[in-house]
């Protein structure tokens, strides 16, 4: 892994390297990672449960661990994962989206979610669709549809027909 920061053309560098922060997420506490920071003593301490900070980098750097964080607290950070399995979580996570205005930074987050879970977030989806949601709920899923472009790839009509069928039964 490398990390980039351009340093401006003739001094016009707006944002100084200590004025941003690296964060790292780990499924499982990086136990080999954190022995290699303590013998290079680099000064590892955590504020709150889940979340450690490192200290005596070029970059701050923070490090979230997802099975230490508070589960209600952080729902959103434990959706990033690759081995999600919580498809109530995420429905959960769809619903919050499709009632509030903040549509980018969700569709930033579902973004990661469905490349490293494409089947899940599908499925989610798919049921999500067959629910008798009201209008403004059922607009919101199509846009989403749209987002991933499942449009253009053949998903959709495979999703209105599904939905079709639950609503004749």
């Amino acid at each position: 892994m490398y990390l980039y920061k351009n340093t401006g053309d003739k001094g016009t560098d707006t944002i100084d390297i200590r004025d941003m922060t690296l964060t790292l997420v780990s499924l499982y506490k990086p136990v080999k990672l954190l022995d290699h920071l303590q013998k290079r003593e680099k000064h590892v301490y955590s504020e709150h449960e889940g979340v450690y900070y490192i200290e005596g980098m070029d970059v701050p750097i923070q490090l979230l661990i997802q099975d230490d964080l508070p589960t209600e607290e952080n729902e959103y950070l434990t959706l990033l994962t690759n081995e999600l399995q919580e498809k109530e979580q995420l429905q959960r996570a769809l619903m919050d989206y499709f009632q509030d205005s903040k549509k980018d930074l969700y569709l930033l987050m579902f973004h990661a979610v469905f490349h490293a879970n494409p089947e899940l977030f599908t499925e989610v989806i798919q049921t999500m669709q067959k629910l008798d949601l009201d209008p403004e709920a059922q607009k919101k899923i199509d846009e989403v549809v749209k987002e991933f472009e499942w449009d253009k790839k053949g998903y959709k009509k495979d999703l209105k027909k599904g939905r079709k069928k639950e609503k004749k039964k």
